[in-house]
């Protein structure tokens, strides 16, 4: 089955538009934040035959009235590292995540601002006191601890034509393929198919051995996590829990 046909075409149709007047359009994407609400967009044409999309400072002020702050070096540089692997520009002072782009542009600067709207609401869960550091720099440092090489924040052009983001990338050796890692922090249904597409997006354009792996960090007790690798194997979509890391070293190598 072509899984990222199929997504766009549900996407597609399940995507509705309100025009609110003004120059004003409301678009409301069937994606769930943690509220179980849907994201909702705002595109205003400009004078310029420029468009502003923006999220009507949404986001980040949910997650502040939810008692997660920015006030410090660590947290700011996670936000910041988001905002600009998706290419969004951020408003500090009203906390408004926003684009500017021209009608070509439209359907590539939805995709970019939904996904990094998702990828914020995320942080969330990271306010939980008993997850001591990002699943990110654990990651880092259990490639470093191993002599793992890596790149990191990479960005393709998948067949729909939207760009896609991967944590790291493995480069291929005499033992493994080339090999793409997503880190799972937040594991649920919406994260599990936004992996799903963006690897089938650009898998036809990869080699024909390359592989995605998703790293789930199971620091906390997770709720129905053979069921979210059952639907990634589905995919051809290797998975490995941070608590069983070690046992899979050589996966990496």
């Amino acid at each position: 089955m072509k899984y990222s046909s199929t997504y766009l075409a549900w996407l597609k149709s399940e995507i509705t538009e309100v025009d609110l007047g003004n120059g004003y359009t409301e678009i409301t994407a069937p994606f769930l934040d943690r509220h179980n609400d849907y994201l909702q967009i705002y595109v205003k044409e400009l004078e310029n035959s420029m468009y502003r999309l923006s999220d009507d400072m949404y986001t980040i002020t949910d997650l502040k009235m939810s008692g997660l702050d920015f006030n410090t070096p660590k947290r700011k540089q996670v936000l910041q590292d988001l905002i600009l692997k998706r290419g969004i520009k951020y408003n500090i002072k009203s906390d408004e995540l926003y684009l500017e782009v021209s009608k070509s542009g439209l359907g590539e600067a939805q995709h970019q601002l939904f996904q990094a709207m998702l990828d914020i609401n995320d942080l969330f869960y990271l306010n939980q006191t008993s997850i001591k550091t990002f699943f990110f720099e654990d990651v880092e440092n259990f490639f470093h601890k191993y002599k793992i090489y890596f790149s990191k924040d990479i960005a393709l052009k998948g067949k729909s034509g939207y760009t896609q983001s991967f944590d790291f990338l493995l480069q291929q050796n005499a033992s493994h393929p080339e090999r793409f890692i997503k880190l799972l922090s937040n594991p649920k249904r919406a994260n599990i198919e936004r992996f799903i597409f963006s690897w089938t997006d650009i898998k036809e354009s990869r080699r024909n051995d390359s592989k995605l792996i998703v790293m789930i960090n199971d620091q906390e007790k997770i709720k129905g996590i053979s069921e979210h690798v059952q639907h990634l194997n589905e995919y051809g979509i290797q998975s490995v829990q941070w608590s069983e890391k070690d046992k899979h070293v050589e996966l990496f190598a």
